[in-house]
């Protein structure tokens, strides 16, 4: 009887063993595929930062060299930019 027990015992151990390894290892598995998701999301988020700081320091050069004063009032005319008392109308062909 006490045989039966024990070998019943050790059969739910090694059950309750094997189900809570195969739960960290799925849970291990669901924690690198996170890890990697964020790296890349990290990877594109870098390089979106690079392009607009390289964008910022060629606006900053070009500011502060302040020779092609033109140039700066065009760009900023495609931003939306207009002068404190100046009119935009906007012009509407029916072709």
């Amino acid at each position: 009887m006490k045989a039966v027990k024990k070998k019943r015992k050790s059969i739910l151990l090694r059950i309750a063993v094997f189900a809570l390894a195969v739960y960290l290892v799925g849970s291990l598995v669901n924690l690198q595929l996170q890890i990697s998701a964020k790296e890349n999301e990290l990877d594109d988020v870098n390089e979106q930062n690079r392009e607009v700081t390289l964008k910022n320091e060629e606006l900053s050069a070009l500011l502060n060299s302040g020779e092609d004063s033109e140039y700066i009032e065009r760009m900023a005319r495609e931003m939306g930019y207009v002068y404190p008392d100046e009119q935009v109308i906007v012009a509407v062909n029916g072709n």
